[in-house]
């Protein structure tokens, strides 16, 4: 598996970017994202990629962040889902969108990916809500909103990391931590964030 590629980058296309690394040059497949934060011709750059086998090839997909490569791979997984619209998803909402789609259960916004309707929207949920915590979750950007009101600010936190596959036990820890270095009277973004430096 190629996990990554540094290299000066070769030659740019709209949705394609071929890195020179030592002599070999590696055509990648790239999304909006991950190709207007790519440097000129002749510069250096780095990609996180996945490495995609088919019967009639290998495509190699790069991506500017490594929870993207990730949230790319995990996507992968979900039946119906190939990598042209694993990458479609991930361009048109972002690591964090997604992830927060996912916990809300939001249908409606993972329908404004094209090719992506409500039954597919549904499955993606469904089977992916669970592999959440294999994901490696510390890496994954922290949604801005969790499940809930503003009612009870450590029990959203709570149900936001359980959401996220954390066990109740490891992440009450967390959250009692988080808690007595900012307070109840936070928003319970705030002590998810806190949460997270607690969490391995």
């Amino acid at each position: 598996m190629i996990s990554f590629l540094r290299g000066t980058v070769a030659s740019l296309g709209p949705s394609t970017v071929v890195v020179d690394v030592a002599g070999v040059g590696y055509r990648v497949t790239v999304g909006p994202a991950a190709r207007t934060r790519l440097p000129g011709v002749g510069q250096e750059a780095i990609l996180h990629t996945y490495l995609h086998l088919r019967e009639d090839g290998i495509e190699l997909f790069g991506f500017a962040e490594p929870e993207e490569a990730r949230l790319f791979e995990t996507l992968l997984k979900v039946s119906g889902i190939g990598p042209r619209l694993a990458l479609s998803v991930l361009s048109v909402l972002g690591p964090r969108d997604f992830l927060e789609a996912l916990l809300f259960e939001d249908v409606a916004v993972l329908t404004k990916v094209p090719g992506i309707g409500r039954k597919t929207a549904q499955r993606l949920i469904l089977e992916l809500k669970e592999k959440l915590a294999g994901l490696g979750t510390g890496d994954l950007p922290v949604p801005t909103r969790v499940p809930g009101g503003a009612r009870n600010a450590p029990a959203e936190a709570m149900e936001a990391l359980v959401s996220l596959g954390y066990n109740r036990l490891e992440a009450g820890r967390a959250l009692e931590r988080a808690v007595r270095d900012l307070g109840q009277d936070v928003p319970a973004s705030e002590l998810l964030k806190a949460s997270f430096k607690y969490l391995g």
